[in-house]
């Protein structure tokens, strides 16, 4: 009786730390993971442009107070060729395709972590731990990049935070399967 209540805790403790890690994956594709505030001649001209891995939002003041906010999506932000309000593009700063790669493994993450949840295996926990370690890897390569070619200043934002966040939880988990399969008790 003791060994399944043990098993049964193992079991549901891997299920809500796999749930926490896919809940931290999603909130961190809706957050964005980078801000760069672009500044020019004039102090009061700075403006920040906010990437996500699929949009950005470019704030600007037009006519000294107006602030317009202009915002682009998927392929006019990834490949996009011309420079509004002065902004490094992802093409210009040659990371479009890291972008695209991004975002496509944040899709597959959530659904290798879907899975997770309901194949308790070493394969299936895997997956979504290497596809949001490269995500990880990913955002900061974006963010090196753009700081070694931007005069702005870069800053982290929550949405990378949360990929550092939930690759640990996916690690935890990971482990838990490892642990749960090397353990005599549980076999």
């Amino acid at each position: 009786m003791k060994i399944t209540s043990t098993m049964r805790f193992w079991v549901s403790f891997r299920k809500v730390v796999t749930v926490c890690a896919w809940c931290l994956i999603l909130t961190s594709v809706l957050f964005p993971f980078l801000t760069i505030t672009h500044y020019t001649i004039i102090p009061e001209d700075a403006y920040p442009v906010t990437y996500w891995s699929y949009k950005t939002t470019i704030r600007s003041a037009r006519l000294g107070c107006v602030m317009k906010r202009e915002t682009l999506f998927l392929s006019t932000y990834w490949f996009a060729q011309q420079k509004p309000y002065s902004y490094l593009t992802p093409s210009t700063l040659g990371i479009s395709w890291v972008l695209v790669t991004i975002f496509l493994t944040q899709i597959l993450t959530l659904g290798f972590g879907f899975a997770a949840l309901f194949r308790p295996k070493k394969s299936t926990q895997l997956l979504p731990l290497i596809s949001c370690l490269s995500i990880t890897f990913l955002m900061v390569y974006v963010i090196v990049q753009a700081q070694n070619q931007t005069y702005g200043l870069p800053q982290f934002e929550i949405g990378c935070c949360l990929s550092f966040l939930s690759t640990v939880l996916f690690l935890c988990a990971f482990i838990l399967i490892i642990i749960r399969d090397s353990s005599p008790k549980f076999q």
